[in-house]
C-alpha cells in the first residue's frame, strides 16, 4: 500500500504527535531539512500541516507541487491561506472548534475583568488608595453581572461557551446567529434567546441606528463589526464590548 508524504511546517506540532502521524504516512519537518532536500520533498508532498502560511510556499513552489492534495491548518481560521494560488484539486481543512473552550473562557475572563474594574482597582491600591473615600471614584462603575443582558455576536463554538458562562452568572443572553436553525426565535433554554439580523439587535435595545463611531475612539458606545449582520452596529452608551478573537475589552 502506498504511503503518502506529509510535510509539517509548524513548530507547534510536538514530537508525540509526529510519532502518531508516522503510523499513517511518511512525515517530514521542513525545519529539519536542508534547502536541496526540502525542494525535493516539496515536489513529493501529498499533504501539508501548517499554522501560519510558510514563506517557503511561494506561488512558484506551489505550482511545482503536483502531488499536493490536502492542507490541514492548525489555526481555526483560513484567511491566511492563498486559495488563489492553489490547484482546484487541493482540499483545505481548518481547525474550527479546536480552541473554543480556551478562547471562550478567556473572553469571559476579560468581561469579568472589565465589569469589576480589576485593572483600575489594582492600580488604585498600588498607588496607595486604600481608603474607601479615595477608592470610591474607581468603584462606582463596578457592575454586577446577574440580571444584565449579554449579547453574543456569532453563536459558534466560542460564542456558545461565552453564552453558557453568562447564563451561569445569571445573565440574560441574546445570541445573534446566522444559522436559521438556532436563530428561529425559540428560546435555547433558560436565559438564552436567539435572534437574526441587525434589526433584531436594535429591537433588543443593545444597539441603536445612526452614525457609526469606531469603538476604539469611544469610551462609551461605539461600533461593533458583525459578520452575520454584514454591517456595523452602534452599541449603546455604557455597553461593554469584548472582542474574543482579539482579546480586546472595550467600554
Amino acid at each position: 500500500m502506498m504511503r503518502h508524504n506529509l510535510l509539517i511546517t509548524s513548530d507547534l506540532v510536538g514530537s508525540s504527535e509526529v510519532r502518531r502521524l508516522r503510523r499513517f504516512a511518511n512525515v517530514y519537518r521542513s525545519s529539519e531539512l536542508d534547502k536541496k532536500t526540502l525542494a525535493d520533498r516539496l515536489r513529493q508532498t501529498d499533504a501539508l500541516l501548517i499554522s501560519s502560511w510558510p514563506e517557503i510556499l511561494t506561488d512558484g513552489t506551489l505550482r511545482s507541487m503536483k502531488r499536493l492534495r490536502f492542507i490541514q491548518g492548525i489555526l481555526v481560521g483560513v484567511d491566511h491561506i492563498p486559495f488563489q494560488a492553489l490547484a482546484r484539486k487541493v482540499v483545505v481543512s481548518s481547525n474550527a472548534g479546536a480552541y473554543s473552550l480556551e478562547v471562550g473562557e478567556h473572553a469571559f475572563g476579560l468581561l469579568l475583568s472589565a465589569a469589576k474594574r480589576v485593572v483600575d482597582t489594582h492600580n488604585s491600591v498600588a498607588r496607595g488608595k486604600t481608603d474607601f473615600k479615595e477608592f470610591r471614584g474607581t468603584s462606582d462603575d463596578i457592575l454586577v453581572l446577574r440580571g444584565k443582558t449579554l449579547g453574543v455576536i456569532g453563536y459558534g463554538g466560542i460564542g456558545a461557551v461565552v453564552a453558557e458562562l453568562g447564563r451561569s452568572f445569571g445573565m440574560n443572553v441574546i445570541a445573534l446567529s446566522r444559522s436559521r436553525r438556532s436563530a428561529s426565535g425559540s428560546r435555547g433554554g433558560g436565559g438564552l434567546r436567539f435572534v437574526r439580523g441587525r434589526g433584531a439587535l436594535c429591537c433588543e435595545g443593545w444597539c441603536r441606528p445612526g452614525e457609526h463611531i469606531e469603538g476604539r475612539h469611544s469610551q462609551s458606545g461605539g461600533t461593533l463589526r458583525a459578520p452575520q449582520a454584514e454591517s456595523q452596529l452602534q452599541v449603546r452608551d455604557r455597553c461593554m464590548v469584548v472582542q474574543g478573537g482579539e482579546g480586546d475589552p472595550r467600554h
